[in-house]
Formats: C-alpha cells, structure tokens, sequence
C-alpha cells in the first residue's frame, strides 16, 4: 500500500508526468485484491466459524466494529469516492 500512496501523491503533485506509475500501482492493487478476498472468504472465515466459538466471535465482531468507528463509520464509501476520481483523473486526456 505505501507504494499505491506515493504514487497517488506524485500524481497528485506531478500529474501527467506520474500517471504510469499511479496505473502501474493500481493495477497491481486490483491483481492482489480477488486473491485476498478469496482468501478471506473460502479459508480465514470459515476456519474462524471452527476455531472461535459464539462468544469469541461476538468478542471479535465487537472490536472490528470498535475499529470502524475509530477510522470512520464511512470509511469504506471514502475509498470508494478516491478511486472514483482517480480513475476519471488517469482516463482524461492529458496535454502533452
């Protein structure tokens, strides 16, 4: 993630100029992103529905919820509304 967040900043700073890399970035976030989600899905979660039991993952619930709130309840629609503008941003056509 550091990488995605310099090159967005450079993008930022430098605009057209840091464009390749701001794409090179995100695309390798969009390879990486299926495979972890799926990860999570067929692998941590239900080995956790095994591991934990109802009390332990109401425990559990109950600190990723603190964690939300701590980052923001809207924290999700935030990163989705940044990747919007970045991809209308890298899509527009640039003066050269």
């Amino acid at each position: 993630m550091t990488g995605l967040a310099n090159a967005a900043e450079t993008y930022a700073r430098d605009g057209p100029s840091a464009k390749k890399a701001l794409l090179e970035s995100l695309g390798s976030l969009t390879a990486l992103y299926p495979t972890h989600i799926w990860k999570e899905d067929y692998f941590l979660f239900p080995m956790t529905n095994k591991i934990l039991n109802e009390e332990e993952q109401k425990d559990l619930q109950e600190k990723f919820e603190m964690v939300e709130k701590a980052i923001g309840i809207d924290v999700h629609h935030r990163f989705e509304l940044v990747a919007e503008k970045l991809e209308k941003k890298t899509q527009e056509p640039q003066d050269v």
